[in-house]
């Protein structure tokens, strides 16, 4: 169940500071130290040697967003939050210390947002239907018809679309709008945008996939109501065969095509994850990605 605590100063500072504060070696480990340590701490991320130095060498002078975006140049592949849990993990050890936060680097990212939009199916294009040339009628016939009074249509069936999308976003749980708005104030899902050209698309939707929580595209054109379809539809399936299976709850779901790859996910408080990669990417680079994400928005979720 989620809370319905809301989100504190503190907190939402947590979340959009975090990435931008520089870590700094401390005074008492030596270099050599510091480097077998960050190797033995992240063994599965497959980190060499070099890799380490490189990271070591930038402490001190880059925040947690500049670094990750540096060791991609070079090949390493890390995730903010990957590379965030590490070092907060080196300063609870007293490895490092944070010694300053910069500003946010403006983000220069064009992307199409919209936030808690209601899902209606598209109406099917008019069929276009020839009508028969209609008969004269008797003027005696007419004269009748026309005394006939016409009855009024009831104020019920006349119910505008807009009032019917104002209903369904009010049903929308206000903690689960105070959750969602502090992912659009902390800029979680732009940061990505950001730091992962091949990202194309990121929509959080409930299960039942009635309304868009949280959708944002770049350079693809993808009707919201296509998104919360197929997502819904293929998670529904994914988790009863996890069940019937005995594999335990689902985690992640990737879908290979010609044009890209969509992955999926389960989120707390039977929400769903939804992200689209162009092909181009490799698999390393969208799953880390894909799951420091996820980590970043299901603490949001678990938190508040």
């Amino acid at each position: 169940m989620l809370s319905t605590r809301k989100p504190s100063i503190s907190l939402k500072k947590r979340f959009e500071q975090r990435t931008y504060q520089v870590y700094a070696a401390s005074p008492w480990v030596s270099r050599e130290e510091l480097i077998a340590k960050i190797l033995k701490t992240i063994k599965r991320l497959k980190l060499t040697e070099e890799d380490a130095r490189e990271l070591v060498e930038m402490l001190g002078k880059f925040s947690v967003d500049e670094i990750t975006k540096k060791l991609r140049e070079h090949g390493t592949i890390f995730s903010p939050m990957d590379l965030w849990t590490l070092l907060e993990d080196l300063r609870k050890n007293g490895y490092v210390r944070v010694i300053t936060t910069k500003s946010p680097a403006p983000i220069t990212t064009k992307v199409e947002a919209k936030v808690m939009s209601v899902v209606e199916e598209a109406a099917p294009p008019p069929e276009e239907v020839i009508s028969p040339v209609a008969p004269a009628i008797p003027t005696e016939v007419e004269s009748v018809l026309s005394k006939i009074p016409i009855p009024e249509i009831p104020g019920e069936i006349t119910r505008t679309a807009t009032e019917t999308v104002s209903t369904l976003t009010q049903a929308i749980p206000p903690e689960l709008q105070e959750k969602v708005k502090l992912i659009k104030e902390a800029r979680i899902v732009e940061r990505y945008f950001e730091i992962n050209e091949h990202l194309k698309a990121v929509a959080i939707l409930p299960r039942e996939g009635h309304v868009i929580l949280l959708s944002m595209y770049r350079d693809v054109t993808i009707a919201d109501a296509e998104v919360a379809a197929a997502s819904t539809t293929i998670v529904s399936h994914a988790v009863r065969v996890a069940d019937n299976t005995d594999l335990g709850d689902l985690k992640e779901i990737i879908i290979d095509s010609d044009l890209g790859y969509l992955v999926l996910a389960k989120l707390p408080g039977e929400l769903v994850l939804v992200a689209l990669f162009s092909s181009e990417v490799t698999i390393g680079l969208m799953i880390r990605d894909f799951m420091g994400l996820k980590n970043e928005i299901t603490e949001i979720f678990a938190t508040i």
